[in-house]
């Protein structure tokens, strides 16, 4: 492993995650190390942009903070990582994890991570001759400490719910943006409320890698596949639990995947009867086989209450998969019912289970005006090229 950021001529981007440090999410979470991380983790939209902005001209850094302190590595491929260290004044939040449960203790906390970061920021901003910060999600009191810095600053949505994040300073820290990129419609609409200049760039997917079966492959069974954090109150896997108890026993559900609520998901699956046809995956880092699971599922079922724009539907769908997804804005504006997939509402098991049955009695034609949607809104190349924009202009 490279211990050092490769020298690629400007501009330069550092994208920046929003966990609070990478310990609690990847390390605890996931059971990542930090070389782990560098070496195999390709799991979220950061990799996505990193490849994207690189396909044209773009150095981009991924920039995560960490209580373990700074450290600069390279991924085999030439992405550049920084880990940056976090100081002590957001300690106590990060230590006792209920004075993070009220919207202003979520928010003072939010500052205060900010500040903690602060210096190495900038010290990496020096060294990596970064011309440009994209800083993930912008409905929190980090965003309205970093989008005050010199250098220009863009917003990225990527699904943070924002119900009940205080939003006091929105409207003069969001029009500080070079640029707020939105995922969705509804999401630009709210933007624009709190003062904010959305322009929308959908996530993009390499659409080689994803890619239908050959026509040799064997056909699919009767598998349903999800890809997700399971993390309930958001994806809404049990749904699909209760969904498959209504199909017939041919149905399975494979779900790719780990999160804090495995453990009452396994035991809902047992309740339900179908514990026998419920496949818990776990955590899986390798992408070739998330997409020889999309490539012989019968339908992709994601029946989530609020995402930004998931990455596994549009990967689900570059697949060519027959997809169902939940009637909310992130998906519904990407899913056109009833010709590049079906929608459902939200916690309507009875109506979720009717679609994927009716999604795999269609795979073929629903899962070729997927892909060609995918590949014609979607693509990495669509998306690389519209982010170089905002940055070299």
């Amino acid at each position: 492993m490279s211990s050092r950021i490769p020298e690629v001529a400007s501009p330069a981007v550092a994208l920046l995650l929003s966990t609070d440090v990478f310990e609690e999410f990847y390390g605890r979470g996931l059971g990542l190390t930090r070389e782990a991380f560098v070496e195999t983790y390709r799991n979220d939209w950061s990799w996505e942009y990193a490849y994207a902005l690189r396909d044209q001209g773009v150095r981009a850094t991924i920039y995560i903070p960490s209580e373990r302190g700074s450290a600069v590595m390279a991924t085999p491929e030439g992405v550049g990582i920084r880990f940056v260290g976090t100081g002590v004044v957001d300690a106590p939040w990060r230590r006792v994890r209920s004075l993070r449960r009220t919207p202003p203790g979520r928010y003072v906390h939010q500052v205060a991570n900010a500040l903690s970061i602060l210096p190495e920021l900038r010290r990496g901003f020096r060294e990596d001759r970064i011309t440009t910060m994209m800083v993930q999600e912008y409905w929190t009191g980090r965003w309205d400490v970093l989008s005050g810095l010199r250098l220009p600053v863009i917003g990225i949505d990527q699904g943070m719910p924002d119900r009940h994040e205080l939003k006091t300073f929105k409207r003069r820290t969001l029009p500080r943006a070079r640029a707020i990129v939105v995922q969705t419609s509804a999401e630009a609409d709210k933007v624009r409320r709190h003062g904010g200049h959305p322009t929308r760039i959908p996530n993009g997917v390499d659409v080689g890698r994803y890619a239908p079966a050959p026509a040799t492959a064997a056909g699919p069974g009767k598998e349903i596949v999800i890809v997700a954090r399971l993390l309930d109150v958001q994806k809404r896997i049990s749904d699909l639990i209760h969904a498959l108890a209504r199909l017939d026993a041919g149905w399975s559900l494979r779900i790719l995947g780990s999160g804090p609520d495995e453990q009452m998901l396994r035991e809902l699956a047992r309740e339900a009867g179908v514990a026998d046809r419920c496949r818990f995956d776990g955590f899986v880092m390798d992408r070739s086989v998330i997409v020889e699971a999309m490539r012989s599922a019968a339908v992709f079922a994601l029946p989530s209450a609020y995402e930004g724009l998931p990455m596994s539907l549009l990967e689900a769908m570059a697949c060519g998969c027959s997809v169902v997804g939940s009637d909310i804005p992130a998906i519904a504006e990407v899913v056109e019912h009833d010709r590049t997939g079906l929608i459902v509402g939200v916690g309507d098991v009875g109506a979720l289970a009717e679609a994927i049955v009716e999604a795999h009695a269609r795979r073929a034609e629903l899962g070729a005006a997927a892909r060609a949607a995918a590949v014609a809104t979607y693509s990495r190349e669509s998306c690389g090229r519209r982010l170089a924009e905002l940055v070299v202009n």
